[in-house]
C-alpha cells in the first residue's frame, strides 16, 4: 500500500515552571505538536501548490511562512510587507487563500495539546511536556494508519537542551525509536510497525509541509490559550464551543470518528480529566 507522511512541528515553550506561573513566568500554559497527516503522493501534490500561491504573491516561492512574522506586526513588516511592497490587505488576502489550499488538500491533521498546569498537579514526576506530546501523538497518527502501509515522521529542527541537560533532538530520536521498537508504555495495544524509518529532522525554511504544521501548531496553541477552560467543561447538547477564528477554519481537517468527534482522535489534550465528545458539524447538517 502506498506511504504516509507524517509533517509536525511544535508551539509554546517546552518547559515547566516550577511556581506554576504560567501568567508572567514567560513560559506557556500549553505544549502543542501539531502535525500533517498525508499520503506520500498527494504530499507530492500539495507542495508545488503553495509554492506557486507563494510565487503569485511574492514574486518567489521562496518565502517562509510562518505564524510568529504573520501575526507579530514588526515581523511582519521587515520579512513580507516591505520586501516585497505587500499591503497588510495583500498579505492577508495570501493566508486566506493558503488556508483554503489546506481545507481543499486531501490532508489529516492531528494536534497533541499539554497542559503542564494539570501535568504538575496530576503527577508527581511529570513526563516532559514535549515527550508527553509526541507519545499522544504518534498514537493517533499510527492508529491513521491502514494495514500493510508506512508511516515516516518528518519535524522541524530544533536546538538546545533540556533542564536536565539533554539534547532536545535526542530526546526526541530516542523516543520515536523506542516506539518503533516496543511500542508504547501507555497503550501496550496500539502497533507502530508501521514507523519504518528513523524521524527525520528538517530545516523549515526549505520544507513547505513543515512551514504549514507550524500555522496548524499556532491554531491548536491559541485555540487552548483563548478557550482551554471549554475543552473539559461539562456541556448541554447544543452547547458550542469557542473558537479562534483560524482554527474554526481548519477544525473540519482534523483526524476525526464517524460522528465528526475529534476530541481524542484528531486532537488529544494530556493529562485529559473531562471526556467531553467535540465535534465538527458537517455541512447543512441539522442544529442537534
Amino acid at each position: 500500500m502506498p506511504p504516509y507522511q507524517l509533517f509536525v512541528d511544535d508551539s509554546g515553550t517546552r518547559e515547566y515552571d516550577d511556581n506554576q506561573n504560567y501568567t508572567t513566568s514567560g513560559k506557556s500554559l500549553y505544549f502543542v505538536y501539531g502535525a500533517i497527516f498525508v499520503l506520500q503522493d498527494a504530499a507530492a501534490l500539495l507542495i508545488p501548490k503553495l509554492r506557486a500561491h507563494k510565487r503569485l504573491t511574492f514574486g518567489t516561492p521562496d518565502v517562509e511562512i510562518k505564524s510568529n512574522w504573520l501575526r507579530i506586526p514588526k515581523e511582519r513588516r521587515t520579512r513580507y510587507l516591505e520586501p516585497f511592497g505587500k499591503t497588510d490587505d495583500q498579505l492577508r488576502a495570501f493566508v486566506d487563500d493558503y488556508y483554503r489550499l489546506l481545507v481543499q488538500a486531501p490532508i489529516e491533521l492531528i494536534g497533541a495539546v499539554v497542559n503542564k498546569q494539570h501535568m504538575q498537579e496530576d503527577y508527581a514526576r511529570p513526563w516532559y511536556a514535549p515527550t508527553a506530546a509526541y507519545e499522544f501523538l504518534l498514537q493517533r497518527a499510527v492508529q491513521a494508519v491502514p494495514k500493510g502501509s508506512t508511516l515516516a515522521v518528518t519535524i522541524d529542527d530544533i536546538s538546545g537542551k533540556t533542564p536536565g541537560r539533554n539534547l532536545y533532538k535526542k530526546l526526541v530520536t530516542e523516543h520515536h525509536a523506542a516506539l518503533r521498537a516496543h511500542g508504547s508504555r501507555l497503550l501496550p495495544r496500539i502497533s507502530f510497525a508501521c514507523l519504518n524509518s528513523p524521524i527525520r529532522f528538517v530545516n523549515s525554511q526549505h520544507f513547505e509541509l513543515i512551514q504549514a504544521a507550524d500555522l496548524i501548531s499556532y491554531c491548536v496553541q491559541r485555540q487552548f490559550r483563548d478557550h482551554g477552560e471549554e475543552w473539559e467543561k461539562p456541556r448541554s447538547g447544543t452547547t458550542k464551543l469557542s473558537i479562534y477564528e483560524y482554527f474554526g477554519r481548519i477544525a473540519g481537517k482534523f483526524r476525526a470518528d464517524a460522528k465528526g468527534r475529534i476530541q481524542g482522535f484528531g486532537i488529544v489534550k494530556c493529562p485529559l480529566r473531562r471526556r467531553i465528545p467535540w465535534r465538527v458539524k458537517k455541512k447543512n447538517e441539522a442544529a442537534p
